[in-house]
């Protein structure tokens, strides 16, 4: 009799347990999407992500796409046409929306409509910026080289960048 065998009983409800599991596992599994420039995304590759509030800004290598999290669709992210494609390589968000692009082309930052790039004329020691970080009210830059610059997050219009880890020639006018 099955009922009075304790083993029977034990591989029972691990069968049970089993099949919730896997079961569990396929619905989570189904909600994945595959997102790529036929459905939405701004390029091929995504490269970096930032999230702020309800949006995630997906840096690309044909520039930024924001996916709103209310209406969940894809919009690229609003930028003047000279860097409107630019390969993206890293992203962040400070707390007051504003987004930081690192590009080989300088570092962005967009204040809700206004842009601001960053290159040497800004303090940066090359165009080619690799990554940025956040922390606090400050931003760092890492360049190509190794350079590492940083500012303070300005509240409207632009920073004013300083080397972290190098000095500059007060003769070279840099």
């Amino acid at each position: 009799n099955k009922m009075n065998n304790p083993l029977a009983n034990v591989a029972g409800i691990l069968l049970f347990c089993l099949v919730t599991l896997l079961c569990s596992m396929k619905a989570e599994a189904s909600t994945w999407q595959v997102v790529t420039e036929n459905t939405g995304l701004g390029g091929r590759s995504a490269n970096c992500v930032a999230a702020f509030g309800k949006f995630l800004a997906v840096g690309t290598d044909k520039g930024v796409s924001i996916y709103d999290g209310d209406s969940c669709t894809w919009q690229p992210l609003p930028l003047p046409e000279e860097i409107a494609s630019l390969s993206v390589v890293d992203i962040a968000a400070d707390e007051s929306g504003s987004l930081w692009l690192a590009t080989n082309k300088g570092l962005i930052n967009v204040q809700g409509k206004r842009t601001y790039i960053y290159g040497p004329e800004s303090n940066l020691p090359t165009l080619d910026v690799n990554k940025i970080q956040i922390q606090e009210n400050r931003i760092y830059a890492g360049c190509f080289g190794g350079y590492v610059v940083s500012a303070f997050i300005p509240q409207g219009g632009m920073a004013k960048f300083s080397p972290v880890n190098y000095q500059t020639d007060p003769d070279s006018g840099a």
